[in-house]
């Protein structure tokens, strides 16, 4: 009923919308000479109460159109600098054409006219344009030298995390274009810490539709939230880049160069770095593959599944060395052929140490405490290769051609002491455990699909191919000594020394065909087919390690499995488009067949499932300032074998693991709203992002933990769970003491049953968990002599069980931050940041409170300011440290990792512009302000 509901909803809103007949209203400006005035404002306002209704800048004709303006009366105003206003009332009849085209508009000039008129005018700061709201990156000043990720923390709506992370409108940004170009394959990183700010004319933020889905214009619900920068004419051709070396106090130092060269079809770019200040040039997710032989070096304890607990790594903790360099190129040749590549690699080597607090149920009234402290150590090596063809056979139809390489090893040592204790039961145990671990990995994408308009206009054939491959080789050797005690006396002792060998093979492969049809001028229906399918061979052999390195194979914990799961999947949907609204109504049916052979053990298990997957979209352009954004997704996620198996996974001996051969898939229903606001008068932005997800058979873990803190998990299917968030962006000028004010907003709520363990069996909770950020950040408008800006981000979460009272949670955090910077006379800069993060929690006697302050103060020489010079002095307090808080369903804990302390860099930085000289004329009337005063 709720399927059906949401069609009809959908259909009877896009009616609605359509029902509505849009027009556009165009005219030029003139002065009395017929001289046409470029940047002149028109604005259309309700007469009753004057609100702008629509508004438009002309261009160097003096030209404008303001589009989609609704039947009835309104107020034309025209407004320039040194001209009389222009008024006049019109009224748009339902029987006027679409386009409706006024006479020739001339404006007088002003009696009160100064002989020499001063103004000023502040560039506009943002245009919202369909679904992409694009920065003018001239309205955001940033400092000389300055990357992109500069330029993007200064932007409405934008947030940029310590890691590097770029979060648009409340989602994360997986890709960054360059010219509509990857830049280094699909890591967003590569782009925002390697490119200068200063080359950037526009940050276009949009949701990049599939293959399929921009080629025919249905939304198929694969998007990526994702960043296009725009290059200023002149600054992509030529060459230019950096290189900078610097030494430091604590036998620190670094370097790093890019160089680049951009031309009309070809972009060319080499990076290279060194140093063991942390800076490691690439991605966290990078960062895990290459980590990935250490999976199992875990502080885990008590009823921590390994998957609860991973290592939480951020830029600042732990101590790296890392070397990195790469080259990107890409080419245009001709009209047909265009490529894009990269190469990078990547190597690190790491050293962390880990201290990790935790209280934990272990029962309905008990709670057993966990300290851990661990010491790591790893070397990795990252191969990354990406390569992507787009050739165009000819207008009416194009072959594209994807594929990305990544191969990696790594090798590591963990050494970590563990005690579970429980205050009340008197009961403890303690362990020592060492993992060593070789791990060699190996995954490679290859995607190709062809797409062709048919001679009716409106239909399209799209086909589309994918093959992965992906190979796992892990040894690890594992030594564990623990004791157990009761009441205080020792009870027994559990020595292991294991070899755990694994080997994962797995192939996959998928096809699918797309069909459109036009119905109308307005109206397509798609119908598309596809197949995937998915073939694994898992190997686990374990043995034990006796003395004098005699090995014993265990057959009780090896295992051999193989699987084949195979997802059938054909559907419908009907499109509306026209020049303001979309929409995109869909049924899919979706059949899949899993089958798994545990062949050391003669288990085969079989499982089928059908289920119907409704979808609906709707885009509406409600005018040149405001859009909304309705989706609606259905999607199934089937459990693994490793789930299904009724075998004990003993890789870790104090916490057992045992599949569920009576799983059935997770139902999830995902509805997502958007609205966007600019005001390009008032510069007053504001952008909402709500998300409600309803998972129906969710996939958790049930645990027993016994007095001993050993535990056994086995997955289940729960009781239905939702979720509720919503991210809201607000933005304004406050002129009056000339600053700009942005308020933030992250809230969340989220209800679903767990299961708490209890000895050896779990009690049923329904847990309720209330979790946000409220920020505030206040920064001066006027940048020229210095940029001053204060903020706080106040982060809480709430978390209430229905049974096990004693294990509700409540956590607060506050983020106090600052930024001053002088731009002094003769090219100096005086840089000073801070930062104060307080851990606010009732389980723990004291607050953490860590500040980091950082100073610099630089100059820069020669006629082009090419050459800086810059003295750093970071950690100024020398409080850095890693810590993360996280609180799940049955437990809460701190992990507190090290970091680099106090230290002072100088540094040289070379910069390299070889541009062609810039385009001449007057700057377009979107960089002029509209003429504002």
């Amino acid at each position: 009923m709720r399927k059906n509901f949401t069609l009809i909803v959908g259909f009877l809103l896009v009616s609605f919308l359509a029902s509505a007949q849009r027009h556009n209203l165009t005219s030029t400006v003139i002065d009395s000479l017929g001289t046409p005035l470029t940047g002149a404002t028109a604005l259309v306002l309700n007469p009753t109460d004057s609100i702008m209704k629509g508004f438009a800048i002309s261009d160097s004709q003096g030209q404008f159109k303001i589009s989609r303006l609704a039947n009835g009366p309104y107020i034309l105003q025209i407004t320039y600098i040194g001209f009389e206003n222009y008024t006049k009332d019109i009224n748009i009849k339902e029987e006027d054409p679409k386009d409706i085209s006024m006479s020739t508009i001339i404006l007088k000039a002003s009696r009160n006219m100064m002989d020499v008129v001063e103004m000023t005018s502040e560039r506009i700061p943002m245009a919202i344009k369909k679904d992409t709201v694009e920065y003018n990156a001239a309205a955001f000043k940033t400092q000389p030298n300055a990357a992109v990720e500069e330029l993007l923390k200064r932007l409405p709506g934008v947030e940029v995390s310590k890691d590097g992370t770029v979060t648009a409108q409340g989602e994360e940004v997986q890709n960054v274009l360059v010219d509509g170009k990857e830049f280094f394959g699909n890591d967003p990183k590569m782009a925002t810490k390697n490119l200068p700010a200063d080359i950037v004319e526009k940050v276009q933020v949009f949701d990049r539709k599939s293959d399929m889905a921009e080629f025919t214009g249905i939304d198929d619900g694969n998007e990526q939230k994702t960043i296009n920068l725009k290059i200023k004419d002149g600054k992509n051709k030529g060459y230019f880049g950096s290189i900078e070396g610097g030494v430091g106090t604590e036998e620190r130092y670094g370097a790093k160069t890019n160089i680049n060269r951009f031309s009309k079809t070809t972009q060319m770019s080499l990076l290279g770095m060194y140093n063991n200040i942390n800076d490691r040039g690439f991605s966290f997710g990078d960062y895990v593959q290459f980590m990935g032989g250490m999976r199992n070096v875990r502080a885990s304890g008590g009823g921590f599944r390994n998957s609860d607990v991973p290592l939480n790594f951020q830029d600042g903790d732990g101590l790296t060395e890392t070397g990195a360099g790469g080259i990107n190129f890409n080419k245009d040749f001709g009209d047909k052929i265009e490529w894009q590549s990269s190469y990078f690699l990547t190597a690190i080597n790491a050293f962390i140490t880990d201290s990790l607090s935790a209280q934990s149920l272990a029962g309905a009234n008990s709670i057993f405490f966990t300290e851990s402290n661990s010491e790591t150590t790893t070397e990795s090596l990252g191969h990354n290769f990406n390569g992507r063809l787009e050739y165009e056979i000819d207008s009416t139809q194009n072959l594209r051609w994807t594929n990305r390489l990544n191969f990696s090893t790594s090798e590591g040592i963990s050494e970590q002491d563990i005690l579970n204790s429980n205050p009340i039961l008197f009961n403890s145990t303690e362990g020592e455990r060492l993992y060593i671990s070789d791990q060699s990995q190996l995954n490679w994408n290859s995607n190709l699909i062809y797409r062709k308009r048919l001679k009716k206009r409106g239909r399209y054939l799209v086909a589309r191919g994918q093959y992965t491959y992906g190979l796992t080789d892990n040894e690890l050797d594992l030594l564990s000594n623990n004791q157990f005690f009761a009441l205080g006396s020792l009870d027994s002792i559990l020595n292991i020394h294991q070899l755990q060998d694994t080997d994962n093979d797995n192939n996959s492969y998928q096809l699918r065909f797309s069909y459109t049809e036009p119905l109308s001028s307005k109206y397509y229906l798609e119908w598309h087919a596809e197949q995937r399918t998915q073939d694994t061979d898992n190997i686990l052999d374990f043995y034990d390690i006796y003395p004098s390195n005699v090995l014993l194979f265990n057959p009780e914990l090896s295992s051999f499995y193989n699987r084949d799961y195979v997802e059938q999947e054909v559907g419908l949907n009907l499109r509306y488009s026209s020049d303001y609204l979309n929409m995109s109504a869909g049924l899919d049916y979706q059949k899949s067949d899993l089958r798994g052979d545990i062949v050391n053990r003669e288990i085969l298990i079989s499982n089928q499932w059908n289920y119907l997957l409704p979808s609906f979209n709707l885009n509406y352009d409600i005018d040149e300032s405001r859009s909304l954004r309705f989706n609606y997704r259905t999607r199934i996620n089937e459990p693994s074998l490793i789930q299904l198996q009724p075998v004990q996974d003993n890789t870790d001996p104090t916490n057992i693991q045992i599949g569920n051969p009576n799983l059935i898939p997770e139902y999830t229903h995902s509805f997502n709203v958007r609205y966007n606001w600019f005001d390009q008068f008032n510069f007053v932005s504001l952008f909402n992002n709500t998300r409600v997800t309803i998972r129906q058979n969710n996939i958790i873990d049930s645990t027993a933990v016994d007095q001993f803190f050993n535990s056994v998990s086995m997955p289940i299917n729960a009781d239905e769970s939702y979720n509720i968030s919503n991210s809201t962006y607000y933005s304004r000028p406050l002129n009056s003491i000339g600053a700009k004010l942005r308020l933030s907003s992250r809230l969340s709520y989220n209800r679903a049953q767990v299961f708490i363990s209890d000895r050896i069996q779990a009690i049923a909770n329904d847990q309720d968990r209330y979790s946000g950020t409220l920020g505030f950040q206040l920064e001066n408008k006027n940048k020229e002599y210095y940029d001053l800006s204060i903020g706080l981000n106040h982060t809480f979460t709430s978390t209430r069980f229905s049974v096990s009272e004693r294990n509700n949670q409540d956590f607060q955090q506050q983020d106090w931050f600052g930024t001053l910077i002088f731009y002094l006379p003769n090219d100096w800069v005086i840089d000073s940041d801070y930062s104060w993060t307080r851990f606010l929690r009732e389980q723990v006697d004291e607050d953490q409170n860590v500040q980091i302050w950082r100073a610099s103060v630089s100059k820069s020489f020669m006629s082009k300011k090419e050459l800086t010079i810059k003295l750093s002095i970071y950690d100024i307090l020398n409080q850095n440290k890693g810590i993360d808080l996280t609180a799940n369903a049955d437990y809460i804990q701190e992990r507190v990792t090290n970091a680099l302390g106090r230290f002072v860099m100088l540094t040289a930085t070379y910069r390299i512009n070889a541009f062609q000289e810039d385009q001449k004329g007057p700057p377009p009337p979107f960089l002029r302000g509209g003429g504002r005063r």
